[in-house]
């Protein structure tokens, strides 16, 4: 106990030295430096591979969904073929990707179109009137 209120002894008594050894802040002419942020790998401006990231996306999406859903195929895949070809047109990053988009979608256009054609003579056919 005796050695806590020697300790609250001392800190006051420090307490009072810095206040009354109070100094005003000298201006300098000089800014203040400021550290700034250092980042671990380097700053390099690689392009935009977002469009042929969202063609490949959107290829495999309509090659997924072209044998049963071409309604949604059909869209998706010419989004992708042009996503593909602006970003082969940029000529910036994701080159492979653009082009796998752009074949992707080009295959799913292709599997819709059947899908379609195929559904089409089977309505025309009459193999579907029970169904429906």
């Amino acid at each position: 106990m005796d050695e806590f209120k020697e300790f609250e002894n001392n800190n006051e008594a420090e307490n009072q030295q810095t206040t009354d050894s109070w100094e005003p802040v000298q201006e300098t002419s000089e800014p203040a430096v400021t550290p700034e942020f250092v980042s671990a790998t380097p700053m390099t401006d690689k392009g935009g591979n977002g469009m042929a990231i969202a063609s490949m996306v959107l290829g495999i999406v309509a090659l997924v969904f072209g044998c049963c859903l071409w309604y949604i195929s059909f869209p998706c895949s010419i989004v992708g073929i042009i996503l593909g070809g602006v970003s082969l047109a940029q000529k910036r990053g994701g080159k492979g990707m653009a082009v796998a988009g752009v074949v992707l979608s080009a295959i799913a256009i292709v599997v819709a179109i059947i899908v379609l054609v195929a559904l089409g003579g089977a309505i025309m056919s009459g193999a579907l009137d029970g169904m429906f």
